[in-house]
């Protein structure tokens, strides 16, 4: 790791937070320090820190008898990854014109919170994920994250680098390929069971439809139709009755034209004299023509008769009733609709049909595909799992060599791999991290690892990292926790290391740890209010004195403070004498 200027968190104002009625840190170290008594309010400034990463604000985070609170950080020398991610390509303009970057929040009593980035009101979510570019909070809440095999897996991949995210983001892509498959699959599946309940009917309508020759005018056609037939067939058994008469089918001795000529046969020889010769002539005249028009007739009837088959006006009857009852069915299916709109419901009934058929291949070619993108998928997961264990072996390699240097030289990390049923988006196998102590067998962190192991491991893993893994701003409250004595000192170490390529800001009770800081700011209480103050190398011996002893002038610790200063090449002087800096709190 070089040795470099890291800071980045420049300043820290904190309004009506806990117990700070307002508060302003100026950072000028890579390697910070925050002490002070249990209770002085030294993780308010933590809490403050947390309203910005997007924690959830309440009214009962507000100092009493105030309405709202406010955090504003103020962030310089951000590394070009940051300047041109993705979280503040929305400020690229404010990051061009201004050297700095400024986040804060307001929460009022009611809950209710605004972000804003330089003044701009931004949505929490969007503060929260700006803020977590920057930094990041380890606490022993973080050591309980460490226990989800979520946050293992989450670690390891990135810890793996471009080629295993990069298999994983092919799994994701396959598992999103795979899921919309399955869905379309189902979806179309559905669609075509409840179609098949109505198959049949619309198979028959549709066949009759296009036997008929069904179209937009087929029913204004079909009852004119139905009409004029009716007109013929009652002209034809009109035709029939008369001609029945003529040629007296019903009664042979009533065939009329049979009576006339017979009657115009027998003309009695002395008509004239009885009618006399005028009305003889005309009698006779009007029996002949009549006898001639009605012949005629009957000559014309005959031949209609021939004209119109009766068993061809009852097939035509038929094939129109059965048009009409196509007609009947079609309404009893789409409703009271008539002409085009009848129509055009018939032809989407058609189009519904002609997708059905269609559709079948469809989903033969859906259920090809699906086998295709599960092979893949299979096979993405099976090179995802070789690069975990790659990562796995370097990762163990590392982590172990620093546990040697925190002096659990007898503790061995593996990362174990647990299969899962099913593929799904993160993989085939859940990540397990685990230890083991001597010849004990390796076992899940969870399982075995006391709370002093955890810190030890975190840090372990902050050493891990590779660059621009982790945020550039990396707060530690209490993580030394549950360590003592050469433990702790080889913490304390570690995390100077660590502050040697990131700014380290830590929250500790631990003196031989506070004495490796660069900076150091003491918390303390002054009424009701929490007070920070910068302390001058003079200052620092006497908080490591109360930190050591619990009395800031017990001349031993006193000695042994500046033994640990002097250790780390700092020079107080003789007397400790406590200097505050400009900005301490009201």
């Amino acid at each position: 790791m070089e040795n470099k200027n890291n800071l980045v968190l420049r300043e820290l104002y904190i309004r009506h937070v806990g117990g700070i009625q307002e508060a302003r840190l100026a950072f000028r170290g890579n390697f910070t320090i925050i002490s002070g008594e249990s209770g002085a309010g030294k993780s308010s400034a933590v809490r403050a820190l947390e309203l910005l990463c997007g924690k959830r604000g309440s009214g009962e985070m507000i100092l009493k008898g105030e309405e709202e609170l406010e955090v504003e950080a103020l962030f310089e020398n951000l590394p070009s990854r940051l300047r041109e991610g993705e979280a503040l390509k929305d400020f690229e303009k404010d990051l061009a014109e201004e050297e700095y970057l400024i986040l804060s929040r307001r929460t009022r009593k009611n809950g209710r919170s605004r972000g804003l980035v330089h003044s701009r009101t931004v949505p929490l979510g969007k503060l929260s994920e700006i803020t977590g570019t920057l930094l990041s909070i380890q606490s022993q809440h973080a050591q309980l994250d460490l226990l989800q095999r979520e946050r293992q897996m989450h670690f390891l991949d990135f810890y793996g680098g471009a080629p295993l995210l990069g298999f994983r983001n092919d799994l994701e892509d396959c598992i999103r390929e795979s899921i919309a498959f399955e869905k379309n699959i189902r979806s179309l599946s559905e669609k075509r069971e409840a179609f098949s309940r109505i198959l049949k009917k619309q198979e028959s309508l549709v066949a009759r439809a296009e036997e008929a020759k069904f179209g937009p005018e087929s029913e204004s056609e079909w009852n004119q139709d139905l009409e004029l037939l009716s007109q013929e067939e009652a002209l034809v058994q009109h035709i029939q009755t008369l001609n029945g008469i003529f040629s007296g089918e019903e009664d042979s001795s009533r065939d009329i034209l049979s009576l006339l000529e017979r009657g115009s046969r027998e003309i009695p020889p002395q008509t004239e004299e009885i009618l006399g010769k005028e009305r003889a002539e005309r009698y006779r005249t009007l029996l002949d023509t009549s006898l001639e028009s009605l012949g005629a007739l009957s000559a014309l009837l005959g031949g209609l008769l021939l004209e119109f088959h009766e068993e061809d006006l009852l097939r035509r009857m038929e094939l129109l009733d059965a048009r009409l009852e196509l007609l009947r069915d079609l309404k009893n299916t789409f409703g009271p609709l008539s002409g085009k709109d009848l129509f055009e419901a018939f032809q989407e009934m058609r189009r519904e049909l002609q997708w059905y058929y269609e559709s079948q291949e469809e989903l033969r070619g859906l259920l090809e595909r699906r086998t295709e993108v599960h092979g893949k998928t299979k096979q993405v997961a099976r090179e995802l799992r070789r690069e975990r264990q790659k990562a796995a072996t370097e990762l163990r390699a590392v982590v172990e060599e620093v546990l040697r240097e925190l002096g659990m030289g007898d503790t061995f990390f593996s990362v174990l791999f647990e299969p899962r049923s099913t593929i799904r988006k993160t993989g085939a196998e859940e990540v397990v991290f685990s230890i083991a102590r001597g010849e004990q067998n390796f076992s899940p962190l969870e399982e075995i690892a006391s709370g002093g192991e955890l810190s030890r491991i975190l840090l372990a893993l902050h050493v891990a990292c590779p660059e621009g893994m982790l945020p550039p701003v990396l707060i530690f409250d209490e993580v030394e926790a549950g360590l003592g004595g050469e433990s702790a000192l080889l913490a304390g170490r570690l995390l100077k290391k660590i502050s040697l390529s990131f700014q380290v800001i830590l929250i500790t009770h631990e003196a031989s740890i506070a004495a490796m800081g660069d900076q150091h700011i003491l918390v303390s209480r002054e009424g009701e209010n929490t007070v920070f103050r910068e302390l001058s190398p003079e200052g620092r011996v006497g908080e490591l004195a109360r930190m050591l002893s619990g009395n800031s002038r017990n001349l031993k610790a006193l000695e042994h403070a500046r033994a640990l200063l002097l250790e780390q090449g700092q020079f107080p002087a003789p007397l400790p004498k406590e200097k505050a800096s400009s900005f301490s709190g009201a």
